[in-house]
């Protein structure tokens, strides 16, 4: 009698399947709990951290992360599964992954910073997120404010608007500093009708002006 020996791969599959997806979701509720907790230090609503994307952007409006890079990543992972197998998708996902990288290093910087904790501390929610979101959550440390790492694009792009707006302003004041007002006219003190200046009588009424 032959062994079957393709029963048995299935069910090893079944079985490491089945594994990865309840560490998986211990991991998921593990992180929401901390970020739940985060989120009521923080004075925003703990369920918020149950809801996909939602709850980077209520990371980012803790934070003083620029919310728009919440879009961006998400437009950027979408392009890449849209674009299949492509050469241009190779370069789509490389630049996905760079932006992904770059906004979870912004993101976690500046949360680590709300909460008084280093740089150091930063890279633990990077690379152990659900424990350190619980530590930062379930511990004693208390949301101080906003303190925003230096964000590399939209910090230029509202510099150069700010500049923008300033230097209108500034021409006007030196166009009106370069341009000085006119000089009061002249009026006769004998008919009261107006004079050009530099002359000597009235054209109304011969008089003499100065």
């Amino acid at each position: 009698m032959d062994y079957n020996y393709s029963s048995d791969i299935v069910a090893v599959a079944v079985a490491m399947i089945g594994i990865i997806l309840v560490v998986a979701l211990v991991i998921y509720i593990l992180q929401v709990i901390g970020m739940w907790k985060v989120f009521k230090k923080s004075g925003e609503e703990g369920w918020k951290a149950i809801i996909p994307i939602y709850n980077q952007y209520t990371m980012c409006k803790i934070t003083g992360v620029n919310p728009w890079w919440v879009l961006i990543v998400v437009v950027a992972s979408g392009l890449t599964g849209a674009l299949g197998e492509s050469d241009l998708a190779s370069v789509v996902s490389l630049l996905s992954s760079i932006i992904s990288i770059y906004f979870s290093v912004l993101l976690y910087v500046s949360l680590a910073r709300a909460f008084g904790k280093s740089d150091g501390f930063a890279v633990g929610l990077i690379l152990l997120n659900p424990i350190f979101l619980l530590i930062l959550g379930c511990g004693s440390s208390q949301f101080i404010e906003k303190k925003p790492m230096h964000d590399l694009l939209f910090d230029n792009i509202n510099k150069n608007k700010s500049t923008e707006n300033v230097n209108p302003v500034n021409n006007q004041q030196s166009s009106t500093q370069t341009n000085p007002a006119p000089a009061a006219a002249k009026h006769c003190p004998n008919c009261g009708a107006e004079v050009e200046n530099g002359v000597e009588f009235c054209k109304s009424c011969g008089s003499k002006v100065n």
